[in-house]
């Protein structure tokens, strides 16, 4: 009886699914970095070559303390002009008034911008010269509005030998280089360039304080007498 060989077995080894379903993907994702290269390569393409990288720029310089504080030191004055309060005599200009009727030396001085009252007050009653005198009290006040000064106190202007308040001063609208002083009994015109800056203001004769009331100076004009000789008989003076 003749042996027969054993049988081989044949075992084919086959791989899952799971190991099969991978190289598909393997090729997808190569094909897929192969597209995006591509499409990196076509658009660097169209914009040119990328721009070099920006220069190094050196680091700023540090300020030193004391530099600091001089700089600090330097620019506040400027900055607290800037933030002064204007004064009365820019309140002046902004209404059309020249600035000039108002005297130098004013100490200090309020304003309420609702009603345009204003109080101003000077280190002593003085008077001023331009082409008559102006006398000027301790306090003046008024009401300031556009083109005007109506309600003054404190304010005289001489005429001859005779001191008259003046009640309020004006000027043309539109300007015609005028301004006028009503002083109760007449209207007196003079040229704006005379007020265009404040006067010097020198102290006032104390003989100046007793000025006259303005309803008294309409009402009981003041006398002049002059002697009269032997041949001005036939001349009336009063």
């Amino acid at each position: 009886m003749i042996e027969q060989p054993p049988k081989t077995r044949i075992f084919s080894f086959v791989k899952p699914w799971s190991d099969r379903s991978k190289k598909p993907k393997r090729k997808e994702r190569k094909e897929g970095k192969k597209e995006r290269s591509a499409g990196v390569g076509r658009v660097s393409a169209q914009m040119g070559p990328l721009p070099k990288s920006s220069p190094n720029f050196p680091p700023l310089p540090t300020l030193s303390l004391p530099f600091f504080l001089f700089l600090v030191s330097f620019l506040l004055p400027f900055s607290a002009q800037s933030q002064q309060q204007p004064s009365i005599y820019d309140h002046l200009r902004l209404n059309g008034l020249p600035m000039g009727l108002l005297p130098k030396g004013i100490t200090d001085f309020s304003l309420d911008p609702s009603t345009g009252l204003f109080h101003i007050n000077l280190s002593q009653p003085c008077n001023a010269k331009f082409e008559n005198l102006l006398h000027y009290e301790f306090n003046v006040s008024g009401h300031l509005s556009l083109g005007k000064i109506d309600n003054l106190s404190g304010m005289s202007q001489q005429d001859l030998f005779i001191w008259l308040p003046v009640k309020s001063i004006r000027v043309d609208m539109p300007p015609s280089g005028l301004i006028h002083f009503d002083v109760g009994v007449a209207d007196k015109q003079f040229s704006l360039s005379l007020f265009e800056n404040p006067l010097d203001c020198t102290a006032a004769d104390p003989g100046i304080d007793e000025l006259p009331d303005s309803d008294a100076s309409m009402n009981q004009p003041d006398k002049i007498s002059f002697e009269v000789g032997p041949e001005d008989a036939g001349i009336a003076v009063s």
